[in-house]
């Protein structure tokens, strides 16, 4: 899985879509008091995908930090406590599956 990339699921997107329409709305009344002003609208839309995209990127690799941090907390504890590395390795992916598996991602929301 490449984490330098995010894409936006369709909620995800309608929801950029409506902020972005909505911030253009009101820049083109404060700024302009006119309908015409609408036009602002074609430039705020994409800022805010881009703007949603970097922040849930961000937020997918300080998941995976932490996952992997715990990961290797739950690995060492088994260690200390006499497993074998390959039974460490086993015990950590019980662990991990059980305490993180609501944040696997899901087909859709990629």
């Amino acid at each position: 899985m490449d984490y330098s990339t995010y894409f936006l699921s369709k909620k995800e997107m309608m929801v950029c879509i409506g902020k972005g329409i909505l911030a253009g709305m009101l820049a083109a009344w404060i700024l302009y008091q006119s309908v015409y002003g609408m036009v602002t609208v074609f430039i705020f839309i994409p800022l805010c995908i881009q703007r949603e995209k970097k922040k849930r990127r961000e937020q997918q690799k300080e998941t995976l930090l932490l996952q992997f941090r715990d990961a290797m907390q739950s690995v060492a504890a088994a260690l200390q406590a006499g497993y074998s590395m390959e039974n460490a390795w086993r015990e950590s992916e019980k662990e991990m599956t059980g305490s993180w598996s609501r944040y696997r991602c899901k087909p859709g929301d990629q």
